[in-house]
């Protein structure tokens, strides 16, 4: 997975790292103007990018501490989080990936069809009841959610590991 980070915007020409100096700048005066301080704006360095489907914007990632932190620390900006683990033989829950995601709404809608290619998924949804169906190696698991016009959810979905 490619990561959203500003020092790719480095260019061997002085105007190009001007640029990049600019746009950090920029970035980081946002950050603190809006109350986030520094700490934001590297969050924001290591989100991946966005992904849309027709409208509906979302990011998956999760793997790697700080990757996940950066997802971790976005959620709240997001109506919906989604976790994918499966269970180990020992009890332990571990993150996993490569599960198919497919999110509808009330009439039936497919609002989201796609793989989640990291362990974390943050999705931004209207309000409205949707129906999350995620499968992982054939085995689908269906969850309901009622998006607010604020805050967000959070559903993990588990499996038990697969027997070798």
């Amino acid at each position: 997975m490619h990561e959203l980070n500003l020092q790719e915007l480095h260019r061997e020409d002085g105007a190009g790292q001007r640029r990049a100096k600019g746009l950090r700048a920029i970035a980081l005066t946002a950050a603190i103007v809006a109350g986030l301080g520094p700490l934001a704006v590297c969050a924001a360095q290591e989100l991946p990018p966005a992904q849309y489907s027709g409208t509906v914007e979302f990011r998956v990632g999760g793997f790697g501490e700080t990757e996940a932190d950066a997802m971790k620390a976005a959620t709240p900006r997001y109506p919906l989080a989604l976790n994918f683990v499966e269970r180990g033989s020992d009890g332990r829950s571990m993150y996993t990936s490569d599960v198919g995601v497919r999110i509808t709404d009330t009439v039936g809608t497919t609002r989201l069809d796609t793989v989640a290619n990291g362990p974390i998924m943050l999705i931004k949804l209207p309000a409205g009841t949707y129906t999350i169906t995620a499968t992982l190696e054939g085995r689908s698991k269906t969850q309901k959610v009622n998006i607010g016009q604020s805050g967000h959810e959070r559903i993990v979905f588990s499996w038990p590991e697969m027997s070798s």
